[in-house]
Protein backbone atom coordinates (compact mmCIF):
# COMPACT_ATOMS: atom_id res chain seq x y z
CA UNK A 1 0.00 0.00 0.00
CA UNK A 2 1.11 3.55 -0.96
CA UNK A 3 0.08 6.57 1.35
CA UNK A 4 1.03 10.37 2.02
CA UNK A 5 3.34 12.17 -0.41
CA UNK A 6 4.28 8.90 -2.66
CA UNK A 7 0.52 8.87 -4.02
CA UNK A 8 0.63 12.88 -4.12
CA UNK A 9 3.71 12.71 -6.17
CA UNK A 10 2.81 10.10 -8.35
CA UNK A 11 -0.20 11.95 -9.10
CA UNK A 12 1.34 14.83 -10.10
CA UNK A 13 4.09 13.56 -11.94
CA UNK A 14 1.59 12.74 -14.62
CA UNK A 15 0.28 16.19 -14.79
CA UNK A 16 1.35 18.83 -17.41
CA UNK A 17 3.96 21.19 -15.95
CA UNK A 18 3.89 25.19 -15.76
CA UNK A 19 1.83 27.45 -18.15
CA UNK A 20 -0.39 24.25 -19.34
CA UNK A 21 -1.17 23.07 -15.66
CA UNK A 22 -2.45 26.44 -15.38
CA UNK A 23 -4.23 26.84 -18.18
CA UNK A 24 -5.90 23.61 -17.45
CA UNK A 25 -6.58 24.20 -14.04
CA UNK A 26 -8.34 27.89 -14.92
CA UNK A 27 -9.97 26.44 -17.52
CA UNK A 28 -11.66 23.90 -15.12
CA UNK A 29 -11.59 26.44 -12.38
CA UNK A 30 -9.67 24.37 -10.10
CA UNK A 31 -6.07 25.06 -8.37
CA UNK A 32 -3.05 24.21 -10.31
CA UNK A 33 -1.77 23.01 -7.12
CA UNK A 34 -5.46 20.48 -6.41
CA UNK A 35 -3.93 17.61 -8.40
CA UNK A 36 -6.55 14.73 -7.32
CA UNK A 37 -9.22 16.90 -8.64
CA UNK A 38 -7.36 18.25 -11.76
CA UNK A 39 -6.95 14.47 -12.80
CA UNK A 40 -10.34 14.21 -12.12
CA UNK A 41 -11.12 16.12 -15.00
CA UNK A 42 -8.31 15.02 -17.36
CA UNK A 43 -7.53 11.64 -15.71
CA UNK A 44 -8.37 9.31 -17.70
CA UNK A 45 -5.83 8.33 -20.41
CA UNK A 46 -2.67 9.02 -18.49
CA UNK A 47 0.90 7.86 -18.94
CA UNK A 48 1.39 3.82 -18.29
CA UNK A 49 -1.69 2.00 -17.11
CA UNK A 50 -3.09 4.36 -14.43
CA UNK A 51 -6.70 6.73 -15.20
CA UNK A 52 -8.53 8.80 -12.38
CA UNK A 53 -12.02 10.23 -13.02
CA UNK A 54 -14.33 7.26 -13.88
CA UNK A 55 -14.26 3.69 -14.78
CA UNK A 56 -11.66 3.15 -18.02
CA UNK A 57 -13.77 1.94 -20.69
CA UNK A 58 -13.36 1.36 -24.43
CA UNK A 59 -14.55 4.75 -25.23
CA UNK A 60 -14.71 6.16 -28.81
CA UNK A 61 -12.21 7.67 -31.32
CA UNK A 62 -13.51 10.49 -33.68
CA UNK A 63 -11.40 10.47 -36.91
CA UNK A 64 -10.66 13.57 -37.69
CA UNK A 65 -9.86 15.33 -40.80
CA UNK A 66 -6.95 17.27 -41.75
CA UNK A 67 -8.43 20.81 -41.41
CA UNK A 68 -9.79 19.51 -37.66
CA UNK A 69 -6.24 18.10 -36.58
CA UNK A 70 -4.30 21.39 -37.79
CA UNK A 71 -6.92 23.06 -36.10
CA UNK A 72 -6.57 21.45 -32.73
CA UNK A 73 -2.63 21.40 -32.81
CA UNK A 74 -2.99 25.35 -33.61
CA UNK A 75 -4.97 26.23 -30.58
CA UNK A 76 -2.56 23.84 -28.20
CA UNK A 77 -1.32 27.30 -26.97
CA UNK A 78 -4.85 28.43 -25.82
CA UNK A 79 -6.25 24.68 -25.13
CA UNK A 80 -3.91 22.37 -24.24
CA UNK A 81 -4.49 19.01 -24.74
CA UNK A 82 -7.91 19.48 -26.83
CA UNK A 83 -9.38 20.89 -22.91
CA UNK A 84 -12.03 22.91 -25.23
CA UNK A 85 -13.66 19.68 -26.66
CA UNK A 86 -16.12 17.80 -25.04
CA UNK A 87 -15.67 14.20 -24.00
CA UNK A 88 -11.81 15.08 -23.91
CA UNK A 89 -9.83 13.52 -20.78
CA UNK A 90 -5.94 12.79 -20.98
CA UNK A 91 -2.68 14.19 -19.65
CA UNK A 92 0.61 14.45 -20.42
CA UNK A 93 2.81 15.64 -18.39
CA UNK A 94 5.81 18.15 -19.34
CA UNK A 95 6.01 21.78 -20.47
CA UNK A 96 5.62 21.73 -24.04
CA UNK A 97 2.35 21.84 -26.10
CA UNK A 98 1.45 18.02 -27.54
CA UNK A 99 -1.66 16.04 -27.68
CA UNK A 100 -2.39 11.86 -27.85
CA UNK A 101 -4.01 10.60 -30.22
CA UNK A 102 -5.02 7.46 -31.86
CA UNK A 103 -3.98 6.44 -35.70
CA UNK A 104 -5.26 3.38 -37.40
CA UNK A 105 -4.41 3.07 -41.47
CA UNK A 106 -2.61 6.47 -41.15
CA UNK A 107 -5.82 8.33 -39.86
CA UNK A 108 -5.47 10.80 -36.31
CA UNK A 109 -8.69 10.02 -33.83
CA UNK A 110 -9.32 12.13 -30.89
CA UNK A 111 -9.65 9.57 -27.98
CA UNK A 112 -12.89 10.55 -26.38
CA UNK A 113 -14.06 9.68 -22.79
CA UNK A 114 -11.73 7.53 -21.74
CA UNK A 115 -10.56 5.72 -24.95
CA UNK A 116 -6.84 5.24 -25.16
CA UNK A 117 -4.34 7.09 -27.22
CA UNK A 118 -1.42 5.49 -29.33
CA UNK A 119 0.64 8.17 -30.34
CA UNK A 120 1.57 11.65 -29.02
CA UNK A 121 1.79 14.84 -31.72
CA UNK A 122 3.98 17.32 -30.56
CA UNK A 123 4.12 20.67 -31.76
CA UNK A 124 6.66 23.39 -32.04
CA UNK A 125 8.17 24.69 -28.83
CA UNK A 126 6.87 28.73 -29.33
CA UNK A 127 10.32 30.47 -29.12
CA UNK A 128 11.85 27.94 -31.31
CA UNK A 129 10.14 26.92 -34.29
CA UNK A 130 13.02 24.41 -35.29
CA UNK A 131 12.31 22.28 -32.52
CA UNK A 132 10.42 19.70 -34.70
CA UNK A 133 13.11 19.02 -36.72
CA UNK A 134 15.97 19.25 -34.44
CA UNK A 135 13.85 16.52 -32.17
CA UNK A 136 13.32 14.49 -35.13
CA UNK A 137 17.34 14.28 -35.75
CA UNK A 138 17.93 13.57 -32.46
CA UNK A 139 15.53 10.86 -32.18
CA UNK A 140 16.63 9.12 -35.31
CA UNK A 141 20.30 9.53 -34.42
CA UNK A 142 19.39 7.70 -31.35
CA UNK A 143 17.60 4.98 -32.85
CA UNK A 144 20.46 4.39 -34.65
CA UNK A 145 23.24 4.59 -31.99
CA UNK A 146 21.22 4.35 -28.81
CA UNK A 147 18.42 1.66 -30.58
CA UNK A 148 16.58 1.49 -27.40
CA UNK A 149 14.31 4.72 -28.81
CA UNK A 150 10.66 5.74 -29.29
CA UNK A 151 9.34 5.56 -33.03
CA UNK A 152 9.46 8.88 -34.40
CA UNK A 153 8.31 10.65 -37.27
CA UNK A 154 7.68 13.82 -39.27
CA UNK A 155 4.02 15.10 -39.42
CA UNK A 156 4.24 17.77 -42.95
CA UNK A 157 0.90 19.87 -42.32
CA UNK A 158 0.46 23.22 -43.81
CA UNK A 159 1.48 25.89 -41.28
CA UNK A 160 2.55 23.46 -38.13
CA UNK A 161 4.75 20.34 -39.19
CA UNK A 162 4.77 18.59 -36.10
CA UNK A 163 6.37 15.10 -34.30
CA UNK A 164 4.27 11.91 -34.21
CA UNK A 165 5.77 9.86 -31.49
CA UNK A 166 4.57 6.26 -31.08
CA UNK A 167 3.35 5.63 -27.49
CA UNK A 168 6.12 3.15 -26.13
CA UNK A 169 3.23 2.26 -23.02
CA UNK A 170 0.49 1.02 -25.35
CA UNK A 171 0.31 -2.42 -26.56
CA UNK A 172 -2.23 -3.40 -29.19
CA UNK A 173 -4.44 -6.11 -27.66
CA UNK A 174 -6.85 -7.78 -30.32
CA UNK A 175 -9.26 -4.89 -31.56
CA UNK A 176 -8.07 -2.90 -28.48
CA UNK A 177 -5.41 -0.87 -27.09
CA UNK A 178 -3.86 -2.52 -23.85
CA UNK A 179 -2.01 0.20 -21.29
CA UNK A 180 1.54 -0.66 -19.93
CA UNK A 181 2.17 0.31 -16.31
CA UNK A 182 5.33 2.87 -16.61
CA UNK A 183 6.80 5.39 -13.98
CA UNK A 184 9.13 7.97 -14.52
CA UNK A 185 12.39 8.33 -11.95
CA UNK A 186 10.34 11.20 -9.79
CA UNK A 187 7.73 9.06 -9.23
CA UNK A 188 9.94 6.18 -8.62
CA UNK A 189 11.84 8.57 -6.05
CA UNK A 190 8.32 9.93 -4.77
CA UNK A 191 9.73 13.01 -5.23
CA UNK A 192 7.30 16.05 -7.28
CA UNK A 193 8.22 17.29 -10.94
CA UNK A 194 9.56 20.46 -9.58
CA UNK A 195 12.60 18.44 -8.42
CA UNK A 196 13.30 16.70 -11.55
CA UNK A 197 16.51 18.63 -12.44
CA UNK A 198 19.53 17.87 -9.85
CA UNK A 199 20.18 21.54 -9.17
CA UNK A 200 16.97 21.57 -7.82
CA UNK A 201 17.52 18.89 -5.32
CA UNK A 202 16.37 16.00 -8.00
CA UNK A 203 18.63 12.51 -8.45
CA UNK A 204 21.50 12.23 -10.30
CA UNK A 205 23.20 9.41 -12.25
CA UNK A 206 24.28 7.91 -9.01
CA UNK A 207 20.49 7.76 -7.53
CA UNK A 208 19.41 6.71 -10.97
CA UNK A 209 21.44 3.58 -10.93
CA UNK A 210 20.43 2.82 -7.29
CA UNK A 211 16.81 3.00 -8.53
CA UNK A 212 17.83 0.33 -11.79
CA UNK A 213 19.13 -1.31 -9.44
CA UNK A 214 16.11 -1.46 -7.21
CA UNK A 215 13.49 -1.69 -9.77
CA UNK A 216 14.78 -3.44 -12.64
CA UNK A 217 14.56 -6.81 -13.70
CA UNK A 218 17.77 -6.76 -15.35
CA UNK A 219 19.74 -3.37 -13.77
CA UNK A 220 23.34 -4.88 -15.39
CA UNK A 221 21.94 -3.76 -19.01
CA UNK A 222 19.63 -1.17 -17.92
CA UNK A 223 22.43 0.52 -15.91
CA UNK A 224 24.63 0.67 -19.80
CA UNK A 225 21.66 2.07 -21.28
CA UNK A 226 21.95 4.90 -18.62
CA UNK A 227 25.77 5.13 -19.30
CA UNK A 228 24.91 5.18 -23.28
CA UNK A 229 21.97 7.83 -22.57
CA UNK A 230 24.58 10.06 -20.45
CA UNK A 231 27.03 9.86 -23.21
CA UNK A 232 24.89 10.08 -26.36
CA UNK A 233 23.01 13.24 -24.66
CA UNK A 234 26.43 15.23 -23.82
CA UNK A 235 27.40 14.33 -27.88
CA UNK A 236 23.78 16.22 -29.18
CA UNK A 237 24.37 18.75 -26.83
CA UNK A 238 21.25 17.95 -24.85
CA UNK A 239 21.48 19.86 -21.72
CA UNK A 240 17.88 19.19 -20.86
CA UNK A 241 18.24 15.58 -20.50
CA UNK A 242 16.50 15.49 -16.78
CA UNK A 243 15.28 12.33 -14.57
CA UNK A 244 11.62 13.10 -16.20
CA UNK A 245 13.49 11.75 -19.63
CA UNK A 246 13.53 8.37 -17.95
CA UNK A 247 11.02 6.28 -16.82
CA UNK A 248 10.66 2.31 -16.26
CA UNK A 249 7.98 0.14 -18.21
CA UNK A 250 6.73 -3.27 -18.24
CA UNK A 251 8.49 -5.11 -20.77
CA UNK A 252 7.90 -9.04 -21.40
CA UNK A 253 6.67 -9.59 -17.80
CA UNK A 254 9.24 -7.32 -15.65
CA UNK A 255 10.34 -4.17 -14.68
CA UNK A 256 12.85 -2.19 -17.50
CA UNK A 257 14.25 0.92 -18.42
CA UNK A 258 11.74 2.50 -21.16
CA UNK A 259 12.58 3.31 -24.52
CA UNK A 260 14.32 6.83 -24.52
CA UNK A 261 12.38 10.12 -25.51
CA UNK A 262 12.92 13.45 -25.64
CA UNK A 263 16.39 14.03 -27.19
CA UNK A 264 16.58 17.31 -28.10
CA UNK A 265 20.07 19.49 -29.23
CA UNK A 266 18.92 22.40 -26.77
CA UNK A 267 22.63 23.94 -27.44
CA UNK A 268 21.37 24.91 -30.56
CA UNK A 269 19.54 27.46 -28.82
CA UNK A 270 21.20 30.39 -27.00
CA UNK A 271 17.93 31.46 -25.07
CA UNK A 272 18.47 27.83 -23.31
CA UNK A 273 20.83 26.63 -20.63
CA UNK A 274 24.33 26.12 -21.20
CA UNK A 275 24.92 23.30 -18.45
CA UNK A 276 24.01 19.60 -18.50
CA UNK A 277 20.81 19.18 -15.87
CA UNK A 278 22.69 16.07 -14.65
CA UNK A 279 26.37 16.50 -13.88
CA UNK A 280 29.12 13.73 -15.27
CA UNK A 281 31.79 13.40 -12.96
CA UNK A 282 31.17 16.32 -10.47
CA UNK A 283 30.80 18.69 -13.52
CA UNK A 284 27.79 20.11 -15.66
CA UNK A 285 29.96 22.68 -18.12
CA UNK A 286 29.60 19.92 -21.31
CA UNK A 287 32.90 21.22 -22.89
CA UNK A 288 35.04 20.23 -19.60
CA UNK A 289 34.07 17.06 -19.30
CA UNK A 290 37.30 14.41 -19.99
CA UNK A 291 38.38 11.31 -18.59
CA UNK A 292 38.43 11.81 -14.97
CA UNK A 293 34.96 13.30 -14.69
CA UNK A 294 33.70 9.53 -16.52
CA UNK A 295 36.08 7.63 -14.04
CA UNK A 296 34.25 9.69 -11.25
CA UNK A 297 30.85 9.05 -12.86
CA UNK A 298 31.98 5.49 -13.51
CA UNK A 299 32.80 5.15 -9.21
CA UNK A 300 29.21 7.16 -8.61
CA UNK A 301 26.96 4.16 -10.54
CA UNK A 302 29.43 1.38 -9.62
CA UNK A 303 30.36 0.05 -12.48
CA UNK A 304 34.44 -0.55 -13.72
CA UNK A 305 35.92 2.70 -14.71
CA UNK A 306 37.87 1.18 -18.55
CA UNK A 307 34.00 -0.71 -19.14
CA UNK A 308 32.29 3.18 -18.80
CA UNK A 309 35.54 4.63 -20.81
CA UNK A 310 34.91 1.83 -23.84
CA UNK A 311 30.73 2.60 -23.80
CA UNK A 312 31.36 6.07 -24.27
CA UNK A 313 33.92 6.58 -26.91
CA UNK A 314 31.85 3.13 -28.28
CA UNK A 315 28.93 5.77 -28.69
CA UNK A 316 30.83 8.98 -29.91
CA UNK A 317 32.16 7.36 -32.36
CA UNK A 318 29.00 5.76 -33.03
CA UNK A 319 27.47 9.46 -33.74
CA UNK A 320 29.77 10.50 -35.95
CA UNK A 321 29.76 7.02 -37.68
CA UNK A 322 25.57 7.77 -37.99
CA UNK A 323 25.26 11.58 -38.40
CA UNK A 324 25.41 11.43 -42.43
CA UNK A 325 23.09 8.33 -42.67
CA UNK A 326 20.41 10.83 -40.53
CA UNK A 327 21.30 13.71 -43.05
CA UNK A 328 20.66 11.19 -46.00
CA UNK A 329 17.25 9.70 -44.62
CA UNK A 330 15.66 12.72 -43.72
CA UNK A 331 16.82 14.47 -47.05
CA UNK A 332 13.70 13.81 -48.94
CA UNK A 333 11.08 14.32 -46.10
CA UNK A 334 12.54 17.41 -44.11
CA UNK A 335 12.24 20.88 -45.89
CA UNK A 336 15.02 22.82 -43.55
CA UNK A 337 17.99 21.39 -44.98
CA UNK A 338 20.37 24.28 -43.45
CA UNK A 339 19.17 24.06 -40.22
CA UNK A 340 19.79 19.75 -40.48
CA UNK A 341 23.64 20.57 -41.66
CA UNK A 342 24.39 23.41 -39.10
CA UNK A 343 22.97 20.68 -36.70
CA UNK A 344 25.12 17.80 -37.99
CA UNK A 345 28.04 20.49 -37.64
CA UNK A 346 27.55 21.47 -34.56
CA UNK A 347 27.38 17.70 -32.77
CA UNK A 348 30.16 16.20 -35.04
CA UNK A 349 32.41 18.94 -33.57
CA UNK A 350 31.06 18.12 -29.96
CA UNK A 351 31.91 14.65 -30.31
CA UNK A 352 35.23 15.22 -31.45
CA UNK A 353 35.87 17.32 -29.02
CA UNK A 354 34.39 14.91 -26.25
CA UNK A 355 37.07 12.14 -27.75
CA UNK A 356 39.65 14.51 -27.74
CA UNK A 357 39.27 14.63 -24.13
CA UNK A 358 39.10 11.05 -23.12
CA UNK A 359 42.98 10.47 -24.31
Amino acid sequence: MHIGKAVEYFIENLLPEAAIRLAISQRFGISANNYFSLMKQIGRDCAGAFSLGAPQSSGEHKALEENELIDILSHLPQYPLASNRPGVSFSLAGAQNKIPLFRKKGIFHLPLHGAASNCIIKTPMERVKSSVVNELFCMKLATRVLRHVAATEFLPLPGISSLVVQRYDRRESGSSLQRIPQEDFCQLASLPSAMKYECDGGPGFRTCAELLRTYSTLPAPDIMLLVRWAAFNLCIGNMDAHVKNLSLCTIEGGLRLAPFYDLISTLQYPQFNGDLAMNIGGRRNPVRIGKAQWEHFADEIQLPRAFVLKEVQTVMRQVIEQLPNVVEELRLTVPDKLFIADLKQNILQRCMNALRLLR
